[in-house]
């Protein structure tokens, strides 16, 4: 909301734009009102629950709700599981295989090729725009296009802090991160006792 008005919320990548998408799209039906409500989610976080849950009710919304799906074929890092499966059968068949999650799902469905293309963009979206039930958007991107180092290991530019534009090196700080200190810990420990078990939110 700091950013822009037309953020509802200040939240992290917890896979819940559907599912807010979908109760900002109830509530104006409800009050008899009218307008586009979008909602943006990456692959990454695709594959969440709370994702999975909000495209299946969304098929039962009558009204507008604009899914756009940012599909990088990443997440902090490569992706996983049977969902990246079909996303990459529809990336291969430019979103014509028989076999399609969100056609499964009773979504209606569009594919965008190149989605660093503004153009190709703006096209998709006049097309959904006003739509009278819930469509997928599904946009395929090049993490980092048109910056060579951020092209080359995009994993390195996912939540990025200070860096030097001219190189793309991370900026050099004198002091540890908690990241570092805690994997080092991790790392001390696990060497003399192997019941150690890390689990990580990514």
């Amino acid at each position: 909301p700091h950013e822009s008005e037309h953020d509802h919320f200040t939240i992290g990548h917890t896979s819940t734009s559907v599912s807010l998408a979908c109760g900002l799209a109830k509530g104006r039906d409800l009050k008899g009102e009218d307008g586009n409500v979008v909602a943006i989610i990456g692959d990454g976080s695709l594959s969440g629950g709370e994702a999975l849950e909000a495209l299946d009710y969304a098929a039962e919304l009558d009204g507008n709700l604009i899914i756009l799906v940012n599909d990088n074929d990443m997440s902090i890092a490569e992706n996983h599981g049977g969902l990246y499966q079909n996303l990459r059968l529809l990336r291969e068949t430019g979103g014509k295989a028989e076999c399609n999650l969100f056609r499964v799902m009773g979504l209606d469905y569009r594919f965008v090729a190149d989605g660093n293309d503004i153009a190709s963009l703006i096209e998709a979206f006049k097309a959904v725009k006003d739509s009278t039930q819930p469509v997928v958007v599904h946009i395929v991107t090049q993490k980092g296009k048109g910056y060579e180092p951020a092209e080359k290991t995009p994993q390195d530019f996912h939540g990025i802090g200070r860096f030097d534009p001219d190189t793309g090196m991370p900026a050099v700080s004198a002091a540890p991160t908690f990241s570092d200190i805690f994997g080092q810990e991790l790392c001390r420990m696990a060497a003399s006792d192997q019941t150690v078990c890390a689990i990580t939110a990514a």
